[in-house]
């Protein structure tokens, strides 16, 4: 087996796992279930980054969506669950309506790229060639050099809004014991 057809292999196992990850999470009662199946979804598309030399992007993706925001929904269910001792059940008032939605909205796109007549291999460079250094080094010398002063205002608007959400927290925790 070559390495270009192990590849194109791999990319069509991790981005059908995605696609039924995905649709499965539409149609799942269940929050913490559903939450779980996007863990699924957000590593295999991790997975089809790494397939792409991405190797930041897909760490980024680990990290941020899977390491981060996920595991604060799941804990935010898990939560709620103790609090209420019931489950939470996502509601399905709406199932045809949003079924009907997500059709019409599936053939517009599929129409607009059918008559846009878009191909695969229509916007890569023919001559691309791979960073010698790795995209990583690149990366973080121009996070280090160029992109300083954005880098630091970033870090510092999430350090106020950690302080700010602290704040809430304590004020919160304060109305509750009153």
């Amino acid at each position: 087996m070559s390495a270009e057809l192990t590849i194109k292999v791999l990319f069509y196992v991790f981005a059908g796992i995605a696609i039924l990850s995905a649709g499965a999470i539409v149609f799942m009662k269940d929050v913490l279930r559903a939450a779980f199946l996007l863990v699924l979804t957000f590593l295999s598309i991790a997975g089809v980054y790494v397939l792409l030399r991405a190797d930041f992007i897909a760490v980024a993706q680990i990290m941020i969506y899977v390491g981060g925001i996920l595991i604060l929904m799941v804990f935010g269910v898990m939560l709620t669950n103790r609090v209420g001792g019931d489950r939470i059940l996502s509601g399905t008032k709406y199932r045809k309506t949003s079924l009907a939605i997500g059709v019409a909205v599936f053939y517009i796109l599929a129409k607009v790229i059918y008559i846009s007549k878009f191909s695969l291999g229509s916007g890569l460079a023919n001559d691309a060639e791979p960073m010698k250094d790795g995209s990583l080094v690149v990366i973080g010398k121009s996070i280090m050099t160029d992109y300083v002063l954005p880098f630091e205002l970033a870090g510092v608007l999430l350090l106020v809004a950690l302080i700010g959400a602290s704040f809430l927290a304590a004020k919160s925790a304060e109305n509750n014991n009153a």
